[in-house]
Order: structure tokens, then C-alpha cells, then sequence
């Protein structure tokens, strides 16, 4: 809303708000971290809540180079995003059973 009032486009606004969330948590951890609050019960809250926020910017992140696109293309890009996403993360998952359990299988 505030990037709006300046004259930002939607777009624009969009990035700017999830950079600033992303920001906010490290700013937020380190002052956690010296006063000795981050392993209290509101510390803990606290933490929680930045790592939802930033779990929650990757699909921006993801969506980015997509907001300069025409409307047309979205739907198109934003399937493809998903079978990269859902193909990377399966690999990755595939991949760490079988190496895992190799690694446990030699060290025990």
C-alpha cells in the first residue's frame, strides 16, 4: 500500500514487500539472540513466525520473473514453475533416501 502511494507498480510493490519480510528476520533473530530471548517461549513464537514468513517468500521469489510477463503467459510459467518445483524437490528427496541410506549403511 505504502509502495502504491509512491507510485510503485503492483508488481513492484510485490518484490519490495517480500524483500523487506525477508529482511525483518535477521533483524529480529539478532536482537532475539542478545538479549538472551530466543530460547524463551516467545522467542521460539517469535522465530516461528519469521520462518513462516520466510518459507512464504519463496513462491514470490519463484513468481518474480513472471510479473514482468503479459497475463497471458502466467498461467502457462506458473505450471512450469511447478513441474521444475515438484521434479527438483522429488529429486532431492529420492536422491537423499538412497545416498542416506548408503552413508548410514557404511558408518554403522
Amino acid at each position: 500500500i505504502i509502495a502504491k502511494q509512491f507510485g510503485a507498480s503492483a508488481n513492484a510493490a510485490l518484490v519490495l514487500g517480500g524483500g523487506l519480510a525477508l529482511s525483518s528476520s535477521a533483524f529480529v533473530i539478532q536482537l532475539l539472540s542478545e538479549q538472551g530471548e530466543l530460547a524463551s517461549r516467545f522467542g521460539r513464537a517469535s522465530f516461528g513466525i519469521l520462518l513462516f514468513q520466510d518459507l512464504a517468500v519463496v513462491p514470490l521469489l519463484v513468481i518474480t520473473p513472471l510479473l514482468g510477463g503479459s497475463g497471458a503467459q502466467l498461467g502457462a510459467a506458473l505450471r512450469l514453475a511447478a513441474i521444475k518445483s515438484v521434479s527438483a524437490l522429488s529429486v532431492i528427496f529420492i536422491m537423499g533416501r538412497v545416498l542416506l541410506q548408503r552413508c548410514y549403511g557404511l558408518v554403522a
